[in-house]
């Protein structure tokens, strides 16, 4: 039996022993989730978040919470915030040098856990204007229009990336891995 048929072995045993399900006993992964709110402050550092709250999952669309003619698509490391209908026209239209201070006007998106959000950046905006402000958490990406000319059909596209969290069942089969090694090691030395 050569070394890495009984490091498979062992691992193997050791994650039957610690109860830990095999990547096939987990089945068919789940697409992560997002919760969306909309937030509006003037003059505040932290926002106070409409109670409502749409979720979807990613890759997936949905309507803002705030406004039904405002699609938010959620891509493998993209949004796109679309505008569309009569409504928009003027959303987001406010003028920051009327309320100083930091302002909010825009929407939360909390990602499910799995995911640890590494970077987000504005890609694009149009029509112009005040440029909108990205800013993000480890689990949550904050989309800021304050102050933002909105007119029909605008839209704003956000890239991000993600590191996913490695599963306990993973870290506990890797330390046994590593301890198998570091055994072998020693019996070899002497």
């Amino acid at each position: 039996m050569n070394a890495l048929s009984v490091m498979t072995t062992t691992l193997a045993l050791a994650a039957g022993l610690l109860g830990l399900p095999s990547a096939q006993a987990q089945g068919v992964q789940t697409a992560p989730q997002v919760s969306v709110n909309f937030g509006f402050c003037t003059g505040c550092t932290l926002p106070t978040f409409e109670e409502l709250t749409v979720t979807t999952t990613v890759p997936g669309s949905v309507e803002t919470p705030n406004n039904p003619y405002n699609l938010l698509t959620f891509g493998e490391g993209s949004i796109e915030l679309s505008m569309n209908g009569a409504y928009a026209t003027g959303f987001c239209c406010v003028n920051p040098v009327q309320y100083p201070g930091h302002n909010f006007n825009g929407y939360k998106m909390s990602f499910s856990p799995g995911q640890v959000i590494t970077d987000a950046q504005l890609v694009s905006y149009a029509p112009g204007g005040l440029t909108p402000e990205v800013t993000w958490t480890a689990d949550t990406i904050y989309l800021n229009m304050w102050g933002g000319q909105v007119n029909l059909d605008s839209s704003v596209l956000v890239s991000y990336t993600t590191a996913p969290v490695p599963e306990p069942a993973t870290t506990a089969l890797l330390s046994a891995g590593l301890a198998v090694v570091a055994l072998g090691v020693r019996r070899r030395r002497g």
